[in-house]
């Protein structure tokens, strides 16, 4: 009988272990219904809205250590695209390009909060899906502030064939906690400890109710963004654009099939962009949260700027 009483309660806490996965900001989380998705998001501060999209893999958690500081003085909405922090796990594919699907939802999701305007601020996969919903609805984005955008760096057949070999869910769903930190780590010059909220919450992750959703939605945002490069697209975004790398971002380029490119030389794609300018800082991938200060101050300076963009370096 003690056995079997053990078994139970081994049974419920595996359970309520499995419901409660409420990433760490969860206390600030708003949601709306977008069809059968419901979506969780970060709404802090008034005034001129900034639409944050986080990386693949990511969710709203990674704009922490920026929206505190923004919101002072702008709007601040971060998403938690579906399948990653809050928001629903399940999302099956609709178009060809699994970003094209994200882009028409950040339309969707802006028209359900009656967003007329916005300014869409990105990270990695995320800059790829604003650089697309820019080119997608000119009109309500008013400027674009990329940190360290996917769609610059493009890949061969056989180089895209080669991600896709190594970006199973499988893949995923098998990391250890080793394997998580050690992902993490790729991400930053040096690991904040402000960072290792980020890492529990993936770690924990594992043990959630429809972590193989979240394992595919990574795989389906790989062949998204080699689906969809925005390259030679690049010209036709009118938007003034804030473009934000780390000087040490140990993930673009691909070290492994582009080794001789540098960070530099895929910076000097973004050119392409008529109004644009680009600022290096001393971090890593996940540049906004390793440099907060610093890019928070690009953004304000940005956003504060009225006259047109040159291109322009530093």
């Amino acid at each position: 009988m003690k056995k079997y009483i053990l078994l139970i309660a081994l049974i419920a806490f595996t359970q309520l272990s499995a419901q409660n996965c409420a990433p760490f900001y969860a206390a600030k989380l708003k949601h709306v219904q977008i069809d059968s998705l419901q979506l969780a998001y970060i709404d802090q501060g008034k005034g001129e809205t900034i639409v944050f999209i986080h990386g693949l893999g990511g969710n709203a958690g990674h704009w922490t250590n920026n929206i505190d500081a923004l919101s002072k003085k702008y709007r601040c909405i971060a998403i938690d695209l579906p399948a990653y922090g809050a928001s629903s796990k399940h999302w099956p594919e609709k178009n060809t390009s699994r970003l094209d699907d994200y882009a028409d939802l950040i339309i969707r999701f802006t028209q359900q909060l009656k967003l007329k305007k916005i300014v869409l601020a990105s990270h990695s996969m995320g800059g790829q899906i604003a650089m697309i919903t820019a080119l997608k609805a000119p009109a309500l984005v008013s400027k674009l502030i990329l940190a360290a955008p996917a769609g610059f760096e493009t890949f061969t057949e056989t180089e895209k064939n080669i991600l896709l070999t190594y970006a199973t869910p499988q893949f995923y769903f098998n990391q250890n906690d080793d394997a998580i930190k050690a992902s993490f780590a790729k991400n930053f010059v040096q690991v904040p400890a402000t960072a290792q909220a980020l890492i529990n919450d993936r770690i924990q992750l594992k043990q959630c109710a429809g972590f193989m959703d979240y394992c595919q939605q990574i795989t389906a945002g790989v062949k998204g963004m080699l689906t969809h490069p925005v390259q030679t697209e690049l010209s036709s975004i009118t938007q003034p654009t804030l473009i934000v790398f780390g000087k040490e971002d140990a993930l673009i380029p691909n070290k492994l099939l582009h080794p001789k490119a540098t960070i530099e030389s895929i910076a000097n794609i973004g050119t392409a962009i008529p109004k644009q300018q680009t600022v290096f800082l001393q971090a890593g991938h996940l540049v906004q949260f390793e440099q907060a200060d610093a890019f928070n101050q690009s953004v304000l300076t940005f956003l504060d700027t009225k006259q047109s963009l040159s291109t322009k370096t530093k």
